[in-house]
């Protein structure tokens, strides 16, 4: 799994100073080299290294709940986009220019044993930015502890704005 070969590596370089940079939960991750950082505190790897296994874990998540949503969400005129190894899919309707995208998150999902999954979902444009929509309920994520209130939810604003939002 690339996931894994990316976590091994990232552990072997950590102390080149490389950092995980997240702009936003739904955008793809991006590293960059940071000048000066301390990485020789043990907390620093120990949370670094929390946080890489949780990516893991929540990317598995992501590709089950994918895989049991597709056939129903296609059958019922959805489109759905899946990025391999990421905690992150897409799902748009036809006509739209706008769908949702999905995600289990990391940074909501540590304590996953004790609470469960949270899965999140945000208004999503083809142009792959993040719309937010305050009458639509989305001036920012929305987020559901089951996969049935999240599909409840994506036909919710599929009936809501068959076209998009309204401009």
């Amino acid at each position: 799994m690339y996931l894994n070969y990316l976590y091994y590596n990232i552990l072997n370089i950590y102390h080149t100073k490389l950092i995980c940079l997240a702009n936003s939960i739904h955008m793809k991750i991006e590293f960059k080299i940071v000048e000066n950082y301390n990485t020789t505190r043990k907390q620093d790897m120990s949370s670094y290294t929390s946080f890489m296994k949780c990516i893991a874990k929540c990317s598995m998540y992501s590709e089950m709940v994918y895989n049991e949503v597709k056939t129903k969400l296609i059958n019922d005129g959805f489109e759905l986009v899946k990025y391999d190894d990421s905690y992150v899919f897409r799902v748009f309707w036809s006509g739209s220019d706008t769908g949702v995208s999905v995600s289990v998150p990391p940074d909501t999902n540590r304590n996953t044993e004790k609470y469960g999954y949270t899965l999140e979902t945000v208004l999503w444009s083809r142009e792959e930015k993040i719309v937010y929509n305050d009458s639509m309920g989305y001036d920012d994520v929305c987020r559901f502890s089951t996969i049935a209130e999240m599909v409840d939810e994506l036909n919710r604003l599929r009936k809501a704005m068959p076209n998009g939002i309204p401009k």
